[in-house]
């Protein structure tokens, strides 16, 4: 047991957090048990609780029971948890095996401890006896101990942490058995008690290996595939080295070692091949079997040739491509060894973080009740619940893949995997963020370790999936497609089943399901299932495989979750049978487009045109049935129904010349228009403000759509009354134009009614309200003939007043615009406005009503860009509120789709009018040009954000859909414009549908919430601080109407005194408002006060510090016994490496991020507090005076660098556009940073000597896995100025360095082992060096698939670091241990074979610049060559062979050399290609200069001994050549993947100016 007060306290904290998250299980289970078994559930869980409550006041520190009462109440937990497993039918029979077991080693140490102390009794020597008693009672101890543990763990002996707790135990029980016989052997004489005593000792070991081998995991496949993939393993771990080695000999001792394994392999694959029954399988396994064989005598061969000629780089080449060929046979023959690995891998890794999420959560849920921050409780909350939903998916997925392992489940298992990953980086993310507000630090440093853990784990588990797919992909897409139909169909069964209860009256909704609740998800399946069936008809239409697959398992997990929604919105609606019938539907055309879909995809015989004719009628069949299906659900039928309505109503003005003609004049259907309008507008408010209640919505958009049908009733009458058909044509259009802005509106809230939390939903939603005010104002322009002004101030107080609900709660993001943008912006409005304001006055008093029109347009434009701003500053201000919770940005910028797509559907509106006009066919291409760039702009941008192939090949292939119908549509526009007929109207027609189409696809697709921006939550702190804005936003656009109102009635009558004492109460009110609107934005500019605040704490901190430093001097510190000195260096540890996090992040707010800045405050000095008072408690139990002096000192130079990097921050305010500020912000950033460095290296050194050094170091590299794990989608390594061959030359020099300090490692352990934690400190430095290098190769390296393999593999070596520097503390601790030094032997074996993979893995990104780095070391040789060629030149003893002359050789030095140039020439161009080229490219140039360089010797020994100086020059000349070509070849690798701005691209450039030069002048010498 560690006594650690830090360890018993995590312990504590993990069992008070899990104890009533599994009460509450038990009890919910209980519930669903039929007859008795619930009371038996309940009293077994009563049990568990009691056992623990024993065990915690067995444990409590100040308790004096003996330790043997502490190991039986450990006992009783684990019979009380085997009881309580058997009860729900999980317990195992093995559990009682192991126990048995357990106990035979007990009893066999209690027959060596009676043959120790019968031995004891012979020794006369008092001290020696009691030796002999202390180790036969330790003995005894360690099989107790033994004994509790078994029981204890046996229940989850499958768990990994267990399984090594108990072999701990029994490493304990050998160490003791070891002591015992040492203490006997050199103090007994008694040969007989010796004996008895040996064989004692040797029952006590064949117990501990029958134990052992129970402990071990049983593998689930047979010895023949074991050896299939033994064979394997070494065959990957051979061809790596290969692959990455230089040195001839080790090559060709791999490939001896790879000929041996291929030979096991080729012998396991035959014996396969004999054993089945299925000839066609057998067919293929002989097949595979003869390509391994011819690769592996490739390589035994191009292992001869290099073994024969070991300093030719051509035969090391050839070796290296042997052995690539070999990998590939190997991948093809062990397909399924190496895929059965991946599985285990991936099944062991769900079980690990599925049990970490559980533990999270429940260390979430406790933490909650002491979390002093509302809407960080909330957001924790739900996270939590998003990940407790997926759990029971999961682990079921793998218990099914561990029984079956059939292809089924393995899909099954993948989708769980990839369902689980998503919640799960959420809740580690709000539960690191959540940790800062917890006022119990015991319960903080809990919540943060589990979160760490599960992000560790999510690590492991995202690589062992992507493994897993990559070995899976082998599978044809007849048979992926065919797996994911029959999910379909074993789903549409769950249908049936509830159809059948709901005609019953039994459809109960179950635990969590509300009618909003199930809406929303059933709407997020239908887009799911909807965007993925357009995925497999394109895929199919393009016979594209790979994307079929993805999105036939995509569609599959949509349809799976539809069902789910689709029952709980049956459950709580009052027509169930409606919406299960649609359901039904839905399932069945999907299962007939997946099942089609798997046959067309699995015939490359059919054309793509004839596939694309088949496919598409059915997807096109299922998006009509989820069209039924969304239509069914409560409320949308009826907003449906209104939509077609004003759809009709727009249709039917076409036929106004059938109509009679009207009986009122033109005043009275003027009047009855204006008061539809008004009528119309405030209905739209009321369908805005029903989107919480589905029904009232249905309700308010029929009256919606009633009253604009009347409204375009009363306008179609009104345009029959004008005589002039220009004048009737507009009306016409602007009624149009007003029923695509009502159908919008509606559109929007049945989208927005369904799913009320999608990104920018309540923006969307203010625009298409915005939009229909802004049609009525249209329409009333064109049918109003009131007096000149009346219908602008009209139009602008509507204008305004739609701007109400920007500021109702402003909780999303308006626009792009900085606060800082914000605030000039408000500032540049406010003077618009007062100028517009001086303007109406003016131009009323004088009767000018053209300008007083102008002046009243300018204003309404001068305050909706006044509240827009404000709304945003407001909703950013909110957000920088520590107590909220900050938003993250998308990878697509939604907002900015939909305004796009809005504009482009308008003017696409507009094209289809067949009495269109040619200006406004003009503007509508323009318009429609500018925003389809605008999403192509878009498209590119999200696909250079993300690491997804999937999703970078669809955002790219919608982009160039939207192009290519947007250049259609143009060229149809253009023919025209040429000439006008009914063809090209309709061309046109059709040219705009298909641009709708594909816009309205991306829409869709980039609507998933894993692409969109999540907004910030405001906490009610958060709201409170944002009043100040609301209420002064609101009183502008209050006072604004109120004078436009009076500015209204002074265009009538500009003589009236009262009128004009109201416009100037009204402009006075307006200008205060604006007044306190610019005051409250500059006064609560977001981060200052926290800021501020952050100064003063950390000038309490540092006099904390100071009188800390003052005790020290004088020998007065008083020790703080709350922690041992260990626990207080390990949180010391951990608050500098969290400040090192935040120190960026800090940073980057400070500059450009205002809104964050409050939030990167508070939790810097959050940590900073922390940091104090571990820092108080390190140095209050060092011993030494200087020590606590030095440490106390360092962190008061981190303080003082905290001071000025917040001071910094502060005065830089998140404003972008301070430029001169940010080179000072820089500079503290550093300096901060320089500081947290300096305090770490004297913790590690105390930490070295309090034992500590362990923990400190894993969690440092853990945290490097995981920042691996969450590559930002901006990454920009080095600000772009590095590609990857840089990232990639310092990754290979730390993963060398890593492997050789590892070695350190072993050898020092038997050695000096305290030179360990200096050296696993020394390994953790370069690990974190070598993940941050990983991320920029990753940004930078072309391929995604080498991508993936590079972080997968530096991720495995993080993981194989944790085990050796643990290895490495064991050793420390236990010097003479021999299994820990077993244990830092293969912990090592495993870091080098990582070591391997990584350097295989850079290789293969960057065949080109290997060819360089190859290619310079042979010209390099050469050149050498040379110079030895030039000695003996000038010796006079280089002569020729035969009667040669010079003239032999001219031609053919002439030829080589202009060859070279070409060459030349190809080299530079191949730094802007790709790998393959460069290579080959780099190769051709080595190979000439080989040719030129022997054609000169030759020319020059031609030239004879007694002609010295000639031969000197020629050589010369060639040699010089070769410098220039080395320089050059070393400048391409530089610039290999640059852009062309690079410096490194005009460095390449000069060098391959110079190497041209002199070849041509060497040319121009030689003839």
């Amino acid at each position: 047991m560690d006594e650690s007060g830090a360890a018993v306290d995590e312990t504590v904290s993990a069992i008070s957090s899990g104890l009533p998250e599994v009460a509450k299980d038990m009890r919910m289970l209980a519930a669903l048990m039929e007859d008795s078994s619930g009371e038996k559930l309940i009293d077994a869980t009563k049990k568990l609780c009691f056992a623990f409550s024993d065990l915690l006041n067995a444990a409590e520190p100040g308790t004096k029971e003996p330790r043997q009462n502490l190991l039986s109440a450990a006992g009783r937990v684990g019979d009380a948890s085997r009881y309580l497993l058997n009860t729900i039918d999980e317990g195992d029979e093995s559990q009682e095996l192991l126990l048995a077991l357990a106990k035979g080693v007990a009893n066999s140490a209690a027959k060596l401890v009676v043959q120790a102390k019968q031995c004891s009794a012979t020794v006369e020597e008092p001290q020696e006896r009691e030796t002999i008693i202390q180790a036969a009672a330790q003995a005894a101890l360690s099989a107790s101990e033994l004994v509790a543990c078994a029981k204890v763990v046996a229940p989850t002996i499958q768990n990994e942490k267990c399984r090594s707790e108990l072999m701990g135990a029994t490493r304990k029980v050998a160490q003791s058995v070891d002591g015992v016989l040492s203490s006997c052997n050199s103090s007994s004489a008694d040969k007989g008690l010796k004996g008895d005593l040996q064989a004692a000792a040797r029952e006590v070991s064949d117990a501990l290996n029958r134990l052992l081998d129970q402990i071990r995991p049983v593998p689930r496949v047979s010895a023949h595939e074991n050896l299939q993939e033994g064979a394997v393993d070494t065959i990957l771990v051979a061809t790596d080295k290969i692959m990455t080695s230089d040195d001839s000999s080790d090559m060709v001792k791999q490939a001896r070692i790879l000929a041996q394994a291929t030979a096991q392999l080729i012998q396991a694959i035959k014996g396969e091949a004999e054993k089945t029954p299925d000839s066609e399988l057998q067919r293929k396994l002989i097949a595979a079997a003869k390509v391994l064989a011819e690769a592996t005598s490739k390589l035994v061969e191009a292992a001869k040739s290099c073994a024969s000629n070991p300093q030719a780089s051509g035969s090391q080449d050839l070796l290296r491509q042997a052995a690539v060929d070999l990998r590939e046979a190997t991948n093809m023959a062990a397909g399924g060894a190496l895929q059965r690995k991946s599985l285990r891998r991936l099944e062991s890794s769900a079980k690990n973080a599925a049990a970490a999420a559980a533990q999270c959560i429940a260390s979430s849920q406790s933490a909650a009740a002491i979390c002093d921050n509302p809407t960080t409780k909330d957001a924790m909350s739900s996270d939590c619940r998003a990940v407790a939903d997926t759990i029971p998916k999961l682990v079921s997925a793998v218990k099914s893949s561990l029984q079956t392992s059939d292809e089924s489940s393995q899909l099954t298992l993948i989708e769980a995997t990839e369902r689980f990953l998503t919640p799960s980086l959420s809740l580690v993310s709000t539960t690191k963020n959540a940790s800062s507000f917890l006022v119990d630090p015991n319960a903080s440093r809990h919540l943060s370790q589990c979160s760490q853990k599960l992000a560790v784990e999510l690590v492991e588990l995202r690589t062992a999936l992507e493994r897993m797919k990559a070995d899976s992909g082998i599978a044809q897409p007849a048979k992926q497609l065919e797996t994911a139909e029959y999910k379909v169909r074993e789903a549409k069964e769950e249908v049936i089943a509830a159809r059948k209860a709901a005609v019953r009256h039994e459809l109960r909704p179950l635990p969590g399901d509300t009618p909003q609740n199930a809406i929303q998800r059933l709407t997020v399946s239908i887009r799911k299932v909807a965007t993925c069936t357009e995925q497999l008809v394109d895929s199919v239409g393009n016979n594209d495989s790979g994307q079929g697959i993805s999105a036939a398992q995509g569609m599959s997990s949509g349809l799976s979750d539809l069902i789910q929604a689709s029952r709980a919105v049956a459950a709580t609606s009052g027509d169930p049978m409606r919406v299960l019938t649609a359901t039904e539907e839905v399932l069945e055309r999907s299962s007939k487009l997946l099942k089609e879909s798997g046959g067309l995809l699995s015939t490359p015989s059919i054309t793509p045109e004839e596939k694309e004719k088949e496919v598409v009628p059915l997807g096109r069949g299922v998006q009509e049935s989820l069209l039924k299906l969304q239509n069914s659900i409560p409320g949308q039928k009826e907003v449906e129904e209104a939509i077609q309505s004003i759809s009709f109503t727009s249709l039917s003005m076409d036929r106004m010349g059938q109509r009679p003609r009207p009986t009122k004049n033109y005043g009275q259907l003027q009047n009855e228009l204006q008061q539809l309008a008004t009528e119309v507008d405030e209905s739209g408010v009321e369908v805005v403000g029903a989107l919480g209640n589905p029904q009232k919505l249905g309700q308010e958009a029929f009256a919606f759509g009633d009253k604009t049908k009347k409204l375009v009733e009363r306008g179609s009458e009104l345009a029959s009354l004008h005589e002039e058909v220009q004048m009737r044509e507009e009306i016409l259009l602007t009624l149009k134009n007003m029923c695509i802005a009502s159908s919008n509106l509606l559109v929007v809230a049945k989208a927005i009614s369904s799913n009320p939390d999608a990104p920018g939903a309540k923006n969307q939603l203010n625009a298409a309200a915005r939009a229909v005010s802004e049609s009525l104002n249209q329409l009333i322009d064109a049918c109003s003939s009131a007096a000149p002004g009346q219908k602008e101030c009209e139009n602008a107080v509507r204008r305004i007043q739609a701007l109400k609900g920007l500021l109702e709660n402003p909780s999303e993001p308006i626009n792009n615009c900085s606060y800082f943008d914000c605030q000039q912006i408000v500032v540049e409005k406010s003077k618009l406005l007062g100028d517009s304001m001086t303007g109406i006055a003016n131009h009323a008093k004088e009767g000018r009503l053209a300008e007083f029109g102008k002046s009243v347009n300018s204003s309404a434009d001068a305050v909706c860009g006044l509240i827009e701003s404000s709304a945003q500053a407001a909703y950013l201000l909110g957000a920088s509120d520590p107590t909220s919770v900050a938003g993250r940005p998308g990878l697509v910028d939604i907002h900015s789709i939909n305004q796009s797509a809005a504009a482009i559907k308008t003017a696409c509106q507009t094209l289809h009018n067949s009495k269109v006009t040619q200006p406004q066919v003009l503007s509508s291409a323009t318009l429609i040009a500018q925003h389809t760039s605008a999403l192509c702009t878009a498209c590119r941008t999200a696909s250079e954000r993300t690491n997804d192939p999937t999703t970078k090949r669809q955002f790219v292939q919608m982009a160039k859909e939207v192009a290519n119908a947007t250049t259609a549509l143009v060229r149809d526009i253009k023919a025209l414009d040429h000439e006008e007929s009914a063809e090209k109207l309709e061309n046109v027609s059709r040219a705009t549908s298909s641009l709708t189409r594909s816009v309205n696809s991306l829409v869709q697709y980039s609507s998933q919430p894993e692409f969109s921006a999540v907004s910030a939550k405001i906490s009610n702190k958060g709201r409170e601080t944002q009043e100040p804005i609301v209420t002064a936003g609101r009183s502008v656009i209050q006072g604004s109407s109120f004078m436009l109102q009076a500015a209204k009635t002074l265009a009538v009558n500009p003589k009236d005194p009262p009128t004009w004492q109201q416009l100037a109460q009204h402009s006075k009110h307006v200008s205060d408002s604006i007044k306190r609107l610019v005051t409250a934005l500059r006064e609560k500019a977001p981060g200052q006060k926290e800021c501020e605040m952050a100064v003063d704490r950390i000038t309490e901190l540092l006099n904390q510090l100071n009188q800390a430093s003052l005790s020290a001097v004088s020998q007065n510190l008083v020790p703080r016994k709350e922690n041992t000195l260990r626990g207080f260096v390990e949180n010391a540890e951990n608050s500098v490496r969290t400040a090192e996090e935040g120190v960026e992040r800090l940073r980057h707010a400070g500059r450009s991020e205002a809104e964050q800045l409050g939030h990167e405050v508070s939790s810097m000095v959050s940590r900073m507090e922390a940091l104090v008072a571990n820092i108080l408690g390190v140095s209050s139990n060092i011993l030494q005076t200087k020590e606590q002096v030095n440490i106390l000192e360092r962190s008061k130079t981190v303080l003082e660098s905290a001071h000025q990097f917040i001071m910094a921050a502060k005065e830089t305010g998140g404003n972008p556009k301070a430029i001169s500020l940010h080179q000072e912000l820089d500079l503290s950033a550093q300096c901060f940073q320089e500081g947290l460095d300096d305090l770490k290296s004297s913790l590690e050194r105390i930490s070295s000597g309090a034992g500590g050094f362990v923990g400190s170091i894993t969690e440092s590299i853990a945290a490097s896995m995981v920042k691996l794990d969450q590559q930002k989608r901006s990454f920009s390594p080095s600000g772009g100025n590095e590609g990857y061959v840089d990232f990639q030359t310092r990754m290979v020099n730390s993963a060398k360095e890593i492997a050789k300090l590892s070695q350190d490692m072993v050898s020092k352990s038997t050695v000096d082992p305290t030179q360990l934690p200096a050296l696993s400190s020394d390994v953790s430095r370069l690990y974190i060096q070598l993940a941050n290098d990983a991320r920029g190769a990753v940004a930078t390296t072309i391929s995604h698939e080498n991508g993936v393999r590079i972080r997968c593999g530096v991720q495995e070596l993080g993981r194989a670091l944790i085990d050796l520097v643990r290895c490495g503390g064991s050793v420390q601790f236990s010097p003479n241990d021999a299994f820990a030094q077993r244990d830092l032997s293969d912990a090592n074996r495993g870091v080098s074979e990582k070591v391997s993979e990584i350097l295989a893995a850079l290789q293969a990104g960057s065949r080109g610049t290997q060819a360089c780095i190859n290619a310079a070391s042979t010209v390099s040789g050469i050149i050498g060559d040379l110079d030895t060629t030039i000695m003996f030149a000038t010796a006079g003893t280089l002569h020729a062979e035969g009667d040669e002359t010079f003239a032999d050789h001219r031609e053919n030095i002439i030829r080589t050399a202009k060859a070279l140039v070409e060459d030349t020439k190809t080299l530079v161009a191949g730094a802007a290609s790709t790998q393959e080229q460069l290579a080959l490219a780099a190769n051709s140039a080595v190979s000439t200069i080989v040719q030129l360089s022997e054609a000169v010797k030759f020319g020059a020994a031609s030239l004879g001994s007694n002609n010295p100086e000639s031969q000197v020059m020629l050589i010369n000349a060639v040699r010089d050549v070769a410098g220039a070509l080395y320089d050059l070849i070393h400048s391409t690798k530089s610039a290999a993947g640059k852009p062309t701005s690079h410096p490194s691209m005009l460095q390449l450039k000069e060098s391959a100016k110079v190497n041209l030069i002199i070849v041509s002048i060497k040319k121009i010498r030689s003839e």
